[in-house]
């Protein structure tokens, strides 16, 4: 095997392993500015989406209907979608939303601000992990 074909695979994790932490952090930057501006608003599940997937069967996510601070009715459809549904139809959420931009609005728990933030920085402990297999297990 010659010493490129051995540092492909590496050189493919180190660019993933970038890329997450680049991903990553410009998420929890965007969470943490939102909680400095963002404006807490109340909403309320009025419709569960569903999703059908072959693998994962039919998952949940909420459509939240809110108060803008400017007294403009918005609605919010999460990304994140669960089975079983992670909320029921009328339940009361909290969400911020940032005035500056309309479009900024997450649901204000730890997992709402942060959850890509953690998968992006599983995911290069992951990348790191395999570059130390193919490293090692080469000698």
């Amino acid at each position: 095997m010659t010493i490129y074909q051995e540092l492909l695979p590496v050189l493919f994790l180190f660019i993933s392993i970038v890329f997450s932490i680049i991903i990553g952090f410009r998420d929890y930057k965007k969470s943490i500015r939102l909680l400095q501006v963002g404006v807490p608003v109340t909403g309320k599940v009025i419709e569960l989406i569903s999703n059908f997937d072959s693998k994962n069967g039919t998952q949940y996510k909420p459509k939240i209907e809110y108060l803008d601070p400017f007294g403009v009715n918005r609605i919010y459809i999460s990304n994140v979608s669960t089975n079983p549904p992670a909320y029921t139809l009328g339940q009361t959420i909290n969400l911020l939303y940032d005035p500056q931009k309309e479009n900024e609005v997450r649901i204000h728990n730890f997992w709402g601000l942060y959850r890509l933030a953690i998968f992006c920085g599983m995911a290069s402990i992951g990348f790191l992990a395999g570059i130390l297999i193919i490293v090692f297990h080469s000698k």
